[in-house]
């Protein structure tokens, strides 16, 4: 087959001057050097952050590596069932679906539901049983301040809607969370960190540059 390809015209893009009226359009800063700070440092904060997650997986992976607990069949349906919910509730759907719509919503039978989540489940429910053991060793608590923080969390995520968000909010899962968290933060601190934090901020200079640079060319 032969094509006919008619060209009206070829346009070199425009790009704009990096200068302090660029800054001022596209930012709340009256001078470029002010906003390419402003950008470096929310490189910096996104490579520290992705840098922390990717070293807390990491921590975490190594401590159940080491784990011979048994895990409870049992514990493992609970937790499958508590991944279909939070996806029930993701998407807006009611409580009142039955396990099996929700399973075949995903177009899927129970089992193979189950067999998919099974490594995952598994995998969460040894986390929570680890997390679990450091807060009775540690006699970890969750303290009303801690509390506090949440629900100022919430008031300033959903403003007017908030208290109704706190009377859905079942306290007891509410301060099982929080020691968890404590938990999983006594494994982060008592861990040696490799990977400096100038490599972190390598990287956001590098991402800030070739933003500069592409603007330039």
């Amino acid at each position: 087959a032969t094509f006919k390809v008619k060209i009206h015209a070829v346009r070199e893009p425009q790009l704009p001057e990096l200068d302090d009226e660029f800054a001022k359009d596209v930012s709340e800063f009256d001078t470029f050097e002010e906003y390419k700070n402003s950008v470096r440092e929310k490189l910096l904060k996104a490579a520290t952050e992705r840098s922390d997650n990717d070293f807390h997986s990491a921590l975490m992976n190594a401590a159940l590596e080491n784990m011979t607990a048994v895990v409870p069949e049992g514990m493992v349906m609970e937790k499958t069932d508590e991944f279909l919910r939070n996806y029930a509730e993701s998407m807006g759907i009611g409580g009142n679906v039955s396990r099996a719509d929700l399973v075949k919503m995903l177009g899927m039978t129970e089992d193979a539901f189950n067999q998919m989540m099974r490594p995952t489940s598994i995998r969460q429910v040894q986390a929570d049983l680890l997390l679990d053991a450091i807060v009775k060793a540690e006699n970890i608590v969750a303290s009303d301040e801690d509390k506090e923080e949440v629900y100022k969390q919430i008031e300033a995520d959903y403003g007017e809607n908030a208290e109704k968000v706190k009377e859905m909010i079942d306290e007891e899962l509410m301060t099982r969370d929080l020691v968890r968290r404590k938990a999983a933060s006594v494994i982060y601190d008592t861990a040696v960190k490799t990977e400096p934090k100038a490599e972190a901020e390598a990287k956001a200079e590098d991402a800030s540059e070739s933003a500069e640079e592409e603007n330039k060319d």
